[in-house]
């Protein structure tokens, strides 16, 4: 870790109370573990004859908590293994999430995706999901989002140890990658740029299944307002392709 990032992790911890402390560590740029549940197959409808004209229908709104009082987290990235980006090129980052508020705060902590099936009805299912977002903010890369690389994180009611409860003044560090591409295209583009700033945001959604007359409906209701979030980024340089390759397109006459 170079003095920058050290600068950073003790400016977050400096911010952090005496009594508060890292609870837990989670790397999202490996695999999930290795189950007995073998790969998953496609589900077959039931009484698929019969409901070959089947439609799937989306239904959306938001999450709130039960108290309706939105939770105060802290994001900062306190660890990069480059901080001259290419585009194209691969990143690896570590970041912190405090609990900044006077609430505990419960969200997912399994890697594992059959965590969203795991002892529910097939046909009426409900689970939560949260990942870690990555934006570059600059004068020419405006909030542009980058592509995550990283696993996501699930909880279920149905499985136990799924969900992590983070108390007031905890935080976790995390280990993330994500590639220096847009992850929006049609209307993104990542601009060379020499000062620019890179950042983390949570992102934390309940989904849902449900079959019903031979359609599907699925659910998207993200923890819009829930959420208050101060996301501490860090300098970076941008090149819109490497070194070698601009000397390969303009050699020398």
């Amino acid at each position: 870790m170079d003095k920058v990032c050290k600068l950073a992790l003790s400016t977050l911890l400096l911010a952090i109370s005496a009594g508060a402390q890292q609870v837990a560590f989670v790397d999202l740029t490996q695999p999930p573990p290795p189950t007995d549940k073998g790969t998953p197959k496609p589900e077959k409808d039931k009484d698929s004859d019969s409901c070959k004209n089947g439609g799937v229908g989306f239904a959306d709104g938001f999450t709130l908590f039960d108290d309706k009082e939105p939770r105060q987290i802290h994001l900062t990235v306190v660890d990069l293994n480059s901080r001259n980006l290419v585009a194209g090129g691969q990143v690896e980052a570590t970041i912190a999430m405090r609990n900044a508020g006077k609430k505990s705060i419960r969200i997912p902590w399994s890697t594992d995706w059959w965590t969203t099936k795991a002892g529910q009805d097939p046909d009426n299912r409900s689970w939560q999901v949260a990942e870690f977002r990555v934006f570059l903010d600059g004068s020419e890369n405006n909030k542009v989002e980058l592509l995550t690389l990283s696993k996501a994180l699930y909880s279920s009611d149905f499985v136990s140890g799924s969900t992590f409860s983070l108390k007031p003044g905890e935080w976790i560090t995390v280990r993330i990658n994500f590639e220096v591409r847009p992850a929006h295209p049609a209307y993104e583009q990542i601009k060379k740029e020499d000062d620019a700033a890179l950042r983390v945001e949570w992102f934390h959604t309940t989904r849902s299944y449900r079959v019903k007359d031979c359609g599907v409906t699925l659910g998207y209701y993200p923890y819009r307002d829930a959420y208050e979030q101060e996301n501490s980024g860090t300098q970076v340089r941008v090149a819109e392709r490497p070194p070698e390759e601009s000397n390969k397109a303009e050699p020398h006459q």
